[in-house]
């Protein structure tokens, strides 16, 4: 560096032009990919979050009923009201077994009023 400076000014500009000048923008180039890289990953672990609330969201609604009691445990089996197969029967405390269809008609929404307060 000492001997470009020695040599004068018109060297000084062609060692500026031809070292540093390329390894500054490599090195905004570098920056520049980084930041795509990290905007890009942000995105899609902000994507990933948002499935995995829905699908949380989902498999909650899945399990509770419109009026906010919950489902029975479930379970293979057959409708006992039916006949049907099913990979969702719901076991009933009593005993019985019935698919989600026959569930709703035996078993009537509770109303605002009917609703336990825990």
């Amino acid at each position: 560096m000492l001997s470009v400076l020695a040599q004068g000014p018109e060297q000084l500009r062609w060692f500026v032009q031809g070292v540093w000048l390329p390894l500054a923008l490599l090195l905004i180039a570098v920056v520049a990919g980084a930041l795509l890289l990290v905007a890009w990953v942000a995105g899609r672990w902000l994507l990933w979050r948002r499935r995995v609330r829905r699908a949380r969201r989902a498999a909650i609604a899945a399990r509770i009923r419109a009026d906010g009691s919950p489902y029975p445990p479930e379970d293979q089996g057959l409708c006992d009201r039916c006949s049907r197969s099913s990979d969702r029967i719901l076991f009933l405390p009593d005993g019985r077994r019935l698919c989600r269809d026959c569930y709703d008609v035996v078993v009537p929404l509770k109303s605002v009023g009917e609703r336990s307060s825990c």
